[in-house]
């Protein structure tokens, strides 16, 4: 029964693999019987998880897996998929780390790891801050459609917070530009001065962002030099974590 199942596993993997494959090509490839092949391909052709295309008689995964995958995927919590991930990016930095989500507009903060060094620079969850100066609340923007960012800077404003808080819409849609380039957003001392974080999206299986991750801590520890550095590991966690939730690079090149 065991080496059953793992068949069907096995061809089910395969097919993923192939816009359409013949029956002969598929036992060749997973080096099984051709009978057998054909026996479960039968059985999961009559689930639905199974399609031939009735010309060329070749086959490929059906509907229904789909459908099974996106209520999976539909199940999935951010903050469970995420926290090993966050775990291991707080051991990288001993810096805080965050994960946020945009709401009404505003940044919330979902979850987060306090910074091991006893000067930090920490956000409880639950906690909400203000999308224009913040290196989340720019990640979230940027991913963003544009009818939705306006509407955004119409109801909140840009207000400064500190020297170095952006205050000009049209400033900020350049930085908003240079977030979706570069793939990372910078709070250089813009939302507490002082302070400086760096924040990557977390995409869905959909390649939608709905998340992003950072890491926070003071100037002093945090510098200009280190940005790239730092940069590397939280867009790193952040595809870590995009991959638990079912989100594929392949989505966006094709």
């Amino acid at each position: 029964m065991a080496k059953i199942v793992e068949r069907i596993f096995d061809i089910i993997e395969a097919l993923a693999d192939e816009k359409e494959i013949s029956l002969t090509e598929l036992a060749k490839k997973l080096y099984l019987p051709k009978g057998t092949t054909c026996r479960l391909l039968m059985s999961l052709k009559t689930r639905g998880y199974v399609d031939q295309n009735p010309i060329t008689r070749r086959y490929r995964l059906g509907v229904r897996i789909v459908s099974v995958g996106r209520k999976v995927l539909g199940n999935v919590d951010l903050r469970i998929e995420s926290r090993v991930v966050l775990e291991n990016l707080l051991r990288e930095t001993k810096e805080s780390i965050h994960l946020a989500i945009l709401q009404s507009g505003e940044v919330v903060f979902v979850d987060s790891l306090p910074s091991l060094h006893s000067l930090r620079v920490h956000k409880l969850p639950g906690e909400r801050g203000p999308v224009h100066c913040t290196a989340v609340g720019k990640v979230l923007l940027a991913y963003a459609v544009l009818p939705k960012v306006n509407e955004i800077i119409k109801q909140k404003g840009l207000p400064q917070l500190t020297p170095n808080t952006i205050t000009s819409a049209s400033d900020l849609k350049k930085r908003l530009d240079r977030v979706r380039r570069q793939g990372f957003a910078i709070d250089d001392e813009e939302s507490n001065e002082g302070c400086r974080c760096i924040a990557a999206p977390i995409r869905d299986h959909t390649d939608r962002v709905i998340a992003a991750l950072s890491i926070t801590g003071p100037s002093t520890r945090i510098t200009p030099e280190r940005f790239n550095q730092l940069a590397d590991l939280v867009k790193r966690a952040a595809d870590k974590i995009s991959a638990r939730l079912g989100f594929s690079p392949q989505i966006t090149s094709k």
